[in-house]
C-alpha cells in the first residue's frame, strides 16, 4: 500500500519545515485556530508528534485498519484525547484520502498536503 513518510530533510521551499523523524509514517492532524499555525500544511509524524511540510511517496508492507489504527493512537496522543474519542470512521476515512490521493504517485515523490487535493478524495470516499 503506498502511503506517507518523512522526509530526512525540509523540501526546497524557504517555508518548507521537516520536524518529523526520518521515516516516519504521516498522518493529517486536526487543524487549529491559532494564527501563525502551520497545521493546515502539513503532516503528523506517527512517532514524534511533530510535524512536516512534506511527506514521501512510500511502499508499506500493511493494510489499511493497521495505518487507521495508527492514525487514530496518533491523533489521540497530539490532541490529548483518549483514543476512543476519535471516531473510527474518521480515521478510516483520513487514511482513504491520503492513499486515494497517492495511487498515481510514483514511489519517493515528494508531495505537499495541498497537492493531495484532499476535499475532493474525501468527499468521494
Amino acid at each position: 500500500m503506498r502511503y506517507l513518510a518523512a522526509p530526512p530533510a525540509p523540501g526546497d521551499r524557504p517555508d518548507d519545515f521537516a520536524w518529523t523523524m526520518p521515516g516516519e509514517l504521516l498522518t493529517l492532524p486536526p487543524v487549529c485556530d491559532s494564527p501563525g499555525c502551520a497545521c493546515e500544511r502539513a503532516f503528523l509524524g506517527t512517532a514524534s508528534l511533530r510535524g512536516s511540510s512534506t511527506g514521501i511517496v512510500i511502499d508499506v508492507p500493511m493494510e489499511e485498519d493497521g495505518i487507521a489504527r495508527i492514525a487514530r493512537e496518533t491523533v489521540a496522543r497530539h490532541t490529548g484525547l483518549p483514543p476512543g474519542a476519535i471516531e473510527w470512521a474518521e480515521a478510516i476515512e483520513a487514511v482513504r484520502a491520503i492513499t486515494g490521493a497517492l495511487v498515481d504517485r510514483d514511489l519517493g515523490d515528494v508531495v505537499r498536503v495541498a497537492d493531495l487535493d484532499l476535499e475532493e478524495e474525501v468527499a468521494g470516499a
